[in-house]
């Protein structure tokens, strides 16, 4: 995960908790990154993990599938968190949402992701396609896909999927956020 780079390579202590453990989680801050399937039990606890004063940092949309792996809707996902996860209004930053005592921070879809605009117009695309139940992998798709391949930039794309090269802007933006949330 580029969260758990970033921490690394930026000296920032970090440690994986066990979701099933919740009593353990006595950190700061705690990060859900892209954690799709997620139990209304499970998201339950993350939000008394805020309520309770701690911070947690939502990436991704959380939770879009329920415990038995079945899509929930837009409507259903707001309902449980009690935000919107699909506001764009702050794509490249993030938004802090107080609760309780503690805090939501809900990360915008491009703030992490180590991808050109482009890219990340067609990462939304392929999760939307991942949604109706025609998935295949990313790679596939990148060079599965027309429009991609009427704008000449299959190559491109696939050559440099994996992005790993341009890490360390986003390794400064993330522990920027952290620093700031702690």
């Amino acid at each position: 995960s580029l969260w758990m780079q970033a921490t690394i390579f930026r000296n920032i202590p970090s440690i994986f908790l066990n979701m099933r453990e919740p009593e353990n989680w006595k950190t700061p801050i705690l990060i859900a990154n892209e954690v799709r399937l997620l139990a209304d039990e499970e998201i339950t606890l993350l939000k008394k993990y805020a309520e309770n004063g701690g911070t947690l940092v939502l990436t991704g949309i959380c939770g879009e599938q329920d415990g038995k792996a079945a899509f929930r809707t837009q409507e259903q996902i707001n309902a449980l968190w009690g935000i919107d996860l699909y506001d764009e209004s702050y794509a490249d930053s993030w938004k802090i949402f107080p609760v309780g005592k503690g805090k939501i921070c809900r990360v915008g879809y491009n703030f992490s992701y180590p991808g050109t605009g482009e890219e990340n117009k067609l990462r939304y695309v392929f999760d939307q396609r991942r949604r109706s139940r025609n998935y295949v992998s990313p790679q596939q798709q990148i060079l599965a896909t027309p429009a991609t391949r009427e704008k000449g930039i299959k190559t491109k794309l696939a050559g440099d999927y994996n992005l790993y090269s341009r890490n360390a802007v986003y390794f400064d933006k993330i522990s920027a956020l952290l620093k700031e949330l702690a």
